[in-house]
Protein backbone atom coordinates (compact mmCIF):
# COMPACT_ATOMS: atom_id res chain seq x y z
CA UNK A 1 0.00 0.00 0.00
CA UNK A 2 1.28 3.20 -1.02
CA UNK A 3 1.82 5.88 2.01
CA UNK A 4 1.70 8.63 -0.37
CA UNK A 5 -1.55 8.02 -1.64
CA UNK A 6 -3.32 7.44 2.34
CA UNK A 7 -2.43 10.85 2.99
CA UNK A 8 -3.36 12.05 0.03
CA UNK A 9 -6.94 10.92 0.52
CA UNK A 10 -6.87 11.70 4.68
CA UNK A 11 -5.97 15.26 3.46
CA UNK A 12 -9.03 15.24 0.66
CA UNK A 13 -11.06 13.58 3.51
CA UNK A 14 -10.48 16.18 6.36
CA UNK A 15 -10.53 19.22 4.23
CA UNK A 16 -13.92 17.94 2.19
CA UNK A 17 -11.68 19.31 -0.90
CA UNK A 18 -9.85 17.85 -3.88
CA UNK A 19 -8.94 22.15 -4.74
CA UNK A 20 -8.03 22.91 -1.19
CA UNK A 21 -5.99 19.47 -0.67
CA UNK A 22 -4.60 19.80 -3.99
CA UNK A 23 -2.82 23.08 -2.62
CA UNK A 24 -2.01 22.29 0.59
CA UNK A 25 -0.37 19.18 -0.89
CA UNK A 26 1.49 20.98 -3.78
CA UNK A 27 0.48 19.16 -6.19
CA UNK A 28 -1.60 19.82 -9.51
CA UNK A 29 -5.46 19.07 -8.76
CA UNK A 30 -4.94 16.15 -11.38
CA UNK A 31 -2.85 14.30 -9.97
CA UNK A 32 -4.92 14.30 -6.46
CA UNK A 33 -7.67 12.92 -7.94
CA UNK A 34 -5.87 10.12 -9.73
CA UNK A 35 -4.42 9.54 -6.40
CA UNK A 36 -7.65 8.90 -5.22
CA UNK A 37 -9.21 6.80 -7.81
CA UNK A 38 -6.32 4.36 -7.99
CA UNK A 39 -6.28 4.24 -4.16
CA UNK A 40 -10.56 3.29 -4.80
CA UNK A 41 -9.64 0.82 -7.42
CA UNK A 42 -7.08 -0.75 -5.25
CA UNK A 43 -9.62 -1.47 -2.49
CA UNK A 44 -12.29 -2.30 -4.71
CA UNK A 45 -14.75 0.49 -3.42
CA UNK A 46 -15.64 3.80 -3.31
CA UNK A 47 -13.94 6.19 -0.66
CA UNK A 48 -15.60 9.48 -1.58
CA UNK A 49 -18.89 10.79 -2.81
CA UNK A 50 -18.49 14.21 -5.27
CA UNK A 51 -21.35 16.51 -5.13
CA UNK A 52 -20.96 20.70 -5.81
CA UNK A 53 -20.66 20.77 -2.74
CA UNK A 54 -17.00 19.09 -2.51
CA UNK A 55 -16.21 15.62 -1.36
CA UNK A 56 -18.01 13.57 1.43
CA UNK A 57 -16.86 10.10 2.66
CA UNK A 58 -18.75 6.88 2.01
CA UNK A 59 -19.50 4.67 4.63
CA UNK A 60 -16.07 2.25 3.36
CA UNK A 61 -14.59 6.50 3.36
CA UNK A 62 -15.15 6.29 7.43
CA UNK A 63 -13.51 2.95 7.74
CA UNK A 64 -10.45 3.25 5.49
CA UNK A 65 -10.02 6.89 6.91
CA UNK A 66 -9.92 5.75 10.63
CA UNK A 67 -7.20 3.41 9.55
CA UNK A 68 -5.55 5.55 7.26
CA UNK A 69 -5.14 7.97 10.00
CA UNK A 70 -3.30 4.90 12.20
CA UNK A 71 -1.27 4.13 10.12
CA UNK A 72 0.25 7.60 8.92
CA UNK A 73 0.48 8.37 12.61
CA UNK A 74 2.57 5.23 12.79
CA UNK A 75 4.46 5.62 10.33
CA UNK A 76 5.76 9.49 11.38
CA UNK A 77 6.41 7.90 14.89
CA UNK A 78 8.88 5.14 13.30
CA UNK A 79 10.22 8.13 11.23
CA UNK A 80 11.05 10.34 14.23
CA UNK A 81 12.08 7.42 16.05
CA UNK A 82 14.20 6.40 12.86
CA UNK A 83 15.51 10.24 12.52
CA UNK A 84 16.51 10.41 16.60
CA UNK A 85 18.42 7.47 16.11
CA UNK A 86 20.34 8.67 13.00
CA UNK A 87 21.09 11.58 15.20
CA UNK A 88 22.00 9.56 18.19
CA UNK A 89 19.09 11.13 19.81
CA UNK A 90 18.09 7.42 20.91
CA UNK A 91 19.10 3.65 20.95
CA UNK A 92 21.38 1.13 23.13
CA UNK A 93 24.51 0.24 23.41
CA UNK A 94 24.60 -3.36 23.88
CA UNK A 95 27.90 -4.88 25.18
CA UNK A 96 29.01 -8.63 26.77
CA UNK A 97 31.83 -7.91 28.84
CA UNK A 98 33.96 -9.95 31.64
CA UNK A 99 33.20 -8.65 34.99
CA UNK A 100 36.93 -7.80 36.02
CA UNK A 101 36.57 -5.44 32.89
CA UNK A 102 33.18 -4.56 33.66
CA UNK A 103 34.02 -3.34 37.71
CA UNK A 104 37.40 -2.10 37.00
CA UNK A 105 38.16 -0.30 33.60
CA UNK A 106 34.42 0.00 31.55
CA UNK A 107 33.13 2.78 33.77
CA UNK A 108 36.34 5.23 32.72
CA UNK A 109 35.07 4.51 29.33
CA UNK A 110 31.32 4.30 28.83
CA UNK A 111 30.20 6.93 31.31
CA UNK A 112 32.12 10.09 28.99
CA UNK A 113 30.83 8.30 26.26
CA UNK A 114 26.93 8.61 28.07
CA UNK A 115 27.65 12.13 28.55
CA UNK A 116 28.51 12.96 25.00
CA UNK A 117 25.12 11.33 24.01
CA UNK A 118 22.18 11.31 26.59
CA UNK A 119 19.89 10.09 24.90
CA UNK A 120 21.60 6.72 25.01
CA UNK A 121 21.75 4.25 26.78
CA UNK A 122 23.45 1.29 27.59
CA UNK A 123 23.06 -2.39 28.44
CA UNK A 124 26.08 -4.49 29.52
CA UNK A 125 25.99 -8.32 29.96
CA UNK A 126 28.62 -10.22 32.02
CA UNK A 127 30.13 -13.27 30.49
CA UNK A 128 33.75 -15.13 30.04
CA UNK A 129 35.77 -13.38 26.85
CA UNK A 130 35.22 -17.31 25.63
CA UNK A 131 31.89 -17.26 25.71
CA UNK A 132 31.31 -13.98 24.21
CA UNK A 133 33.63 -14.94 21.23
CA UNK A 134 31.61 -17.97 20.64
CA UNK A 135 28.47 -15.42 21.02
CA UNK A 136 30.09 -13.14 18.46
CA UNK A 137 30.82 -16.25 15.98
CA UNK A 138 27.22 -17.58 16.33
CA UNK A 139 25.46 -13.88 16.11
CA UNK A 140 23.91 -13.85 19.46
CA UNK A 141 26.29 -11.09 20.63
CA UNK A 142 27.37 -7.96 18.19
CA UNK A 143 29.62 -6.46 20.75
CA UNK A 144 31.72 -8.14 23.16
CA UNK A 145 34.94 -8.16 24.97
CA UNK A 146 37.48 -11.22 24.29
CA UNK A 147 40.92 -12.10 25.16
CA UNK A 148 44.45 -13.04 23.01
CA UNK A 149 44.03 -13.03 19.19
CA UNK A 150 40.06 -13.10 18.03
CA UNK A 151 39.39 -15.42 15.30
CA UNK A 152 39.98 -14.19 11.76
CA UNK A 153 36.01 -13.47 11.42
CA UNK A 154 36.39 -10.91 13.92
CA UNK A 155 37.40 -7.30 13.46
CA UNK A 156 38.37 -6.47 17.06
CA UNK A 157 40.25 -2.69 18.82
CA UNK A 158 42.65 -2.81 21.77
CA UNK A 159 41.40 -1.68 24.81
CA UNK A 160 43.93 -3.11 27.26
CA UNK A 161 47.36 -4.62 27.85
CA UNK A 162 47.44 -5.55 31.04
CA UNK A 163 48.72 -8.50 33.45
CA UNK A 164 47.60 -10.89 35.03
CA UNK A 165 48.85 -10.61 38.91
CA UNK A 166 47.70 -12.20 42.15
CA UNK A 167 45.78 -10.30 44.85
CA UNK A 168 46.77 -10.67 48.13
CA UNK A 169 45.21 -9.01 51.68
CA UNK A 170 47.48 -6.11 52.70
CA UNK A 171 48.24 -8.13 55.83
CA UNK A 172 49.55 -11.28 53.81
CA UNK A 173 53.48 -11.75 53.74
CA UNK A 174 53.31 -11.52 49.93
CA UNK A 175 52.02 -8.07 49.82
CA UNK A 176 55.86 -6.90 50.74
CA UNK A 177 56.64 -7.74 47.65
CA UNK A 178 56.92 -6.53 44.15
CA UNK A 179 57.41 -9.68 42.22
CA UNK A 180 57.10 -13.57 43.09
CA UNK A 181 57.59 -16.84 41.22
CA UNK A 182 54.78 -19.10 40.36
CA UNK A 183 56.35 -21.59 42.58
CA UNK A 184 55.31 -19.65 45.66
CA UNK A 185 51.97 -20.95 44.61
CA UNK A 186 52.69 -24.23 45.25
CA UNK A 187 50.05 -25.62 48.15
CA UNK A 188 48.80 -21.94 48.80
CA UNK A 189 45.16 -22.16 49.22
CA UNK A 190 43.72 -19.35 46.25
CA UNK A 191 40.06 -18.58 45.70
CA UNK A 192 39.61 -18.21 41.65
CA UNK A 193 37.16 -17.54 38.70
CA UNK A 194 35.61 -21.40 37.38
CA UNK A 195 37.67 -22.56 34.67
CA UNK A 196 35.68 -21.04 31.39
CA UNK A 197 37.36 -17.87 32.89
CA UNK A 198 40.56 -16.33 30.66
CA UNK A 199 42.31 -15.69 33.84
CA UNK A 200 41.97 -18.89 35.49
CA UNK A 201 42.87 -20.68 32.30
CA UNK A 202 45.86 -18.94 32.35
CA UNK A 203 46.48 -19.80 35.77
CA UNK A 204 46.10 -23.29 35.34
CA UNK A 205 48.48 -22.79 32.35
CA UNK A 206 51.33 -21.41 34.11
CA UNK A 207 50.60 -24.06 36.84
CA UNK A 208 50.58 -26.48 34.79
CA UNK A 209 54.08 -25.56 32.87
CA UNK A 210 55.76 -25.20 36.49
CA UNK A 211 54.61 -28.45 38.01
CA UNK A 212 52.65 -26.62 40.18
CA UNK A 213 49.74 -27.44 42.26
CA UNK A 214 47.88 -24.41 44.41
CA UNK A 215 45.00 -25.65 46.67
CA UNK A 216 42.07 -23.94 45.04
CA UNK A 217 39.35 -23.10 48.03
CA UNK A 218 36.99 -21.83 46.15
CA UNK A 219 35.86 -21.23 42.49
CA UNK A 220 32.95 -18.80 41.64
CA UNK A 221 32.11 -16.45 38.91
CA UNK A 222 31.18 -14.09 41.41
CA UNK A 223 33.79 -11.21 41.59
CA UNK A 224 32.46 -9.50 44.71
CA UNK A 225 32.98 -12.84 46.48
CA UNK A 226 36.70 -13.65 45.23
CA UNK A 227 37.31 -9.81 46.60
CA UNK A 228 35.65 -10.63 49.99
CA UNK A 229 37.40 -14.34 50.28
CA UNK A 230 41.37 -12.24 49.51
CA UNK A 231 40.44 -9.69 51.57
CA UNK A 232 39.44 -11.99 54.99
CA UNK A 233 42.37 -14.39 53.67
CA UNK A 234 40.85 -17.39 52.63
CA UNK A 235 42.76 -17.47 49.97
CA UNK A 236 44.92 -15.95 47.12
CA UNK A 237 43.10 -14.67 44.15
CA UNK A 238 44.12 -13.61 40.71
CA UNK A 239 43.13 -10.58 38.17
CA UNK A 240 43.33 -8.00 36.13
CA UNK A 241 46.05 -5.08 37.30
CA UNK A 242 43.51 -2.44 37.89
CA UNK A 243 41.27 -4.93 40.20
CA UNK A 244 44.33 -4.56 42.38
CA UNK A 245 44.97 -1.38 42.32
CA UNK A 246 40.60 -0.17 42.59
CA UNK A 247 40.04 -2.85 45.54
CA UNK A 248 40.25 -1.05 49.05
CA UNK A 249 42.46 -3.89 51.12
CA UNK A 250 44.27 -5.74 48.30
CA UNK A 251 47.48 -5.69 46.82
CA UNK A 252 48.54 -6.56 43.61
CA UNK A 253 51.77 -8.69 43.45
CA UNK A 254 53.28 -9.69 39.67
CA UNK A 255 54.11 -12.89 38.76
CA UNK A 256 58.07 -13.12 37.27
CA UNK A 257 56.58 -15.88 34.65
CA UNK A 258 53.72 -14.00 34.10
CA UNK A 259 53.29 -11.99 30.14
CA UNK A 260 51.37 -9.45 29.43
CA UNK A 261 48.38 -10.20 27.32
CA UNK A 262 45.41 -7.71 25.78
CA UNK A 263 42.03 -7.70 25.97
CA UNK A 264 39.98 -6.35 22.60
CA UNK A 265 36.20 -5.50 21.97
CA UNK A 266 35.04 -7.52 18.88
CA UNK A 267 32.49 -7.58 16.24
CA UNK A 268 31.41 -10.04 13.57
CA UNK A 269 33.37 -8.57 10.70
CA UNK A 270 30.41 -8.91 7.81
CA UNK A 271 27.67 -8.29 10.24
CA UNK A 272 26.54 -4.10 10.77
CA UNK A 273 26.94 -2.85 14.01
CA UNK A 274 23.87 -0.85 15.28
CA UNK A 275 24.19 3.23 15.18
CA UNK A 276 24.93 2.74 18.80
CA UNK A 277 27.55 0.46 19.02
CA UNK A 278 29.21 1.97 16.11
CA UNK A 279 28.91 5.54 17.99
CA UNK A 280 30.55 3.72 21.05
CA UNK A 281 33.36 1.84 18.67
CA UNK A 282 34.31 5.28 17.24
CA UNK A 283 34.49 6.60 20.46
CA UNK A 284 36.63 4.42 22.13
CA UNK A 285 38.90 4.59 18.93
CA UNK A 286 39.81 8.19 19.66
CA UNK A 287 40.44 7.59 23.71
CA UNK A 288 42.20 4.07 23.49
CA UNK A 289 45.87 4.15 22.34
CA UNK A 290 46.74 2.11 19.29
CA UNK A 291 48.26 -1.86 20.49
CA UNK A 292 51.72 -0.35 19.50
CA UNK A 293 51.53 2.17 22.07
CA UNK A 294 53.54 1.50 25.65
CA UNK A 295 51.24 3.66 27.31
CA UNK A 296 48.01 1.59 26.55
CA UNK A 297 44.90 1.75 28.88
CA UNK A 298 45.76 0.91 32.36
CA UNK A 299 49.03 -1.12 31.68
CA UNK A 300 51.23 -0.93 34.38
CA UNK A 301 54.56 0.67 34.50
CA UNK A 302 57.58 -1.35 35.44
CA UNK A 303 58.43 1.57 37.18
CA UNK A 304 55.15 1.31 39.56
CA UNK A 305 54.27 -1.23 42.22
CA UNK A 306 51.04 -3.20 41.78
CA UNK A 307 48.74 -2.06 44.49
CA UNK A 308 50.20 1.68 44.59
CA UNK A 309 47.57 4.16 43.18
CA UNK A 310 48.17 7.07 40.57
Amino acid sequence: MDIRKLEIFSTVARLGSITAAAKQLHMAQPAVSIAIQKLEHQLGCALLHRDRKGVRLTAEGQLALSQAERVLSEMGAFTELMTQAKALMTGTVTLSCPAMLANYVLPDLLAPFLARYPGLTASVQQAGTQAIAQGLLGGEVELGVVSEAPPAELDHLSLLRTNMVLLVPESHPMAQQQRVSVHALQGVPMVVYQREYHLRQRLDRLCRSHEVRPDIKLETNFLPLIARMVREGVGIGIGLEAMALQEPGIKGVSLAEETPFELALAWLAKRPLSRANQAFLDYLKTVTPSPGDAALLYAASPDVPSGTSR
